[in-house]
């Protein structure tokens, strides 16, 4: 597929989101007849979509079906496509600043086979583009980007606003999902390994701990979406740390956990981490309560007013109310490391994998509720036992990718109902990986990267799943 372009022009002191055009041989020509149709209203302001591919077969090439869906203005309307050459949809939609999703789906025989979305984007009577990602449904698919500054300790985060950020060393970069680039940012003012982020704004990231160069790190640095701002980070030698990690307590604050001290000692305290807004100063101080065990290597993850922290054999659920942990018991064999949390939906979460204390990959999924502290265990829920892998929910399912076995990278990505645990199905990944980062870009639509091969080398490459489920 070459080009897909979206237009949104007043009339009658709105918008109408007027027309799609696919054009697979005919681009120039198709291209040229809109934009004159559109120089005949009057010049209107235009909002151009253009479509991004992944590198190799066109996604879209076979479908028979293609459906349109916006959030903000409802919009829902599938268009049948008599031409392979060519899809021409006409659209027309009232749009009042208003930010919505923008959804591409492609089927072929009543099957979902491309499929992409935009962030929320606000959608204004002024002229400006952006670009639509459109990949193969239910699979990963590799990118044309690269990461240059991947690594195992490497921190990144989603920006509303902005993309995904990437820190690691001297460099910062961000997946612009705008443009489908990645663009590299001003060098942060001293390196970070092993740190952890924390969103500060729409725009705005806020790097704590880590090391900076051979010593840990003793500040806190914001970027802004300009520049780079350094500040203390509060605490004492014994508090500072590398390789922690973090996890939202839906205040804007984070519970921070684990990690290992300038001796290489694992920790068991806890850190509590502001990281400031566009008025406010980031801070963080050490909390009088403890983790239910040192962990060097901890996972974690937050959904409304409560945390999940596991490592060591051990978990815990952190509350934002008491600012401490309650340990809970995780029946069969608990993971000491390498394992990955699920925030569900319904504040639920589940602890996927990981490794037992002899390195023996674990195929068991554990269920916490937080409030009520039940585990449910699910003895053997995984098709095969993995590592340094990523969970998350996506449309009701449970997708679990990336990672290692015994002996052998995961060559699958398994996909899990995420109520009832039982497999749904699995599908390849473009790029084996152990370590990696997930990062949701949309809904239905996950960034992959990081990470290091079988060799253990780093991983630049980086990979997007589309959800094959219909909305």
């Amino acid at each position: 597929m070459d080009a897909l372009l979206a237009s949104y022009f007043a009339q009658r002191g709105g918008y109408d989101f007027r027309s799609l055009l696919y054009d697979a041989q005919m681009k120039r020509l198709l291209l040229l007849l809109f934009l004159f149709l559109l120089a005949a209203c009057s010049d209107p302001p235009v909002l151009d979509i253009k479509i991004v591919v992944p590198p190799g077969d066109d996604p879209l090439k076979g479908v028979d079906v293609v459906r349109l869906h916006v959030t903000d203005p409802a919009v829902d309307k599938n268009f049948q496509v008599t031409d392979p050459d060519q899809i021409n949809i006409e659209v027309e939609v009232a749009v009042e600043s208003a930010a919505g999703v923008i959804t591409l789906e492609g089927a072929a025989a009543g099957k979902i086979q491309a499929r992409g979305e935009t962030p929320p984007v606000l959608l204004v009577p002024e002229a400006g583009s952006l670009s639509l990602l459109v990949a193969r449904a239910g699979v990963t698919s590799k990118l044309g980007p690269e990461l240059k500054l991947a690594s195992l300790d490497m921190a990144s985060l989603l920006l509303p606003s902005l993309g995904v950020f990437f820190a690691s060393g001297k460099q910062a970069s961000i997946y612009d999902f705008f443009t489908h680039e990645v663009k590299a940012l001003p060098a942060p003012p001293e390196s970070r390994i092993g740190a952890v982020a924390a969103p500060c704004g729409n725009r705005c990231i806020t790097l704590a701990l880590g090391k900076a160069g051979t010593t840990l790190a003793k500040t806190l640095i914001s970027y802004d979406g300009a520049a780079w701002t350094a500040f203390s980070d509060g605490l004492d030698d014994l508090s500072r740390r590398a390789g922690a990690a973090t996890a939202p307590l839906g205040d804007g604050t984070y519970v921070v956990a684990g990690g290992v001290d300038a001796k290489g000692a694992a920790l068991d305290t806890l850190l509590h981490l502001d990281p400031g807004s566009t008025s406010s100063v980031p801070g963080m101080r050490k909390l009088s309560s403890r983790s239910a065990a040192a962990r060097a290597a901890p996972v974690a993850a937050g959904s409304g007013g409560h945390a999940l922290i596991a490592g060591a054999g051990k978990a815990e659920v952190f509350s934002l109310t008491s600012l401490a942990s309650q340990a809970v018991t995780l029946p069969g064999v608990a993971p000491h490391t390498g394992a990955a949390i699920c925030a569900l939906s319904d504040g639920a979460f589940l602890l996927v994998g990981g490794a037992d204390a002899g390195g023996k990959t674990l195929r068991d999924v554990w269920r916490v509720d937080p409030k009520t502290l039940k585990v449910t265990h699910y003895k053997d829920a995984l098709a095969s036992g993995r590592q340094g892998h990523a969970a998350l929910q996506v449309a009701g399912r449970l997708v679990v990718l990336g990672g290692k076995g015994d002996g052998a990278m995961a060559a699958k990505m398994e996909l899990l109902d995420a109520t009832t645990l039982k497999a749904v199905t699995n599908a390849d990944q473009a790029v084996q990986r152990a370590g990696v980062r997930a990062n949701r870009l949309g809904p239905g639509s996950v960034l992959i990267s990081g990470g290091v091969d079988s060799a253990g080398a780093a991983v630049t490459s980086l990979e997007v799943y589309q959800r094959d489920t219909p909305l």
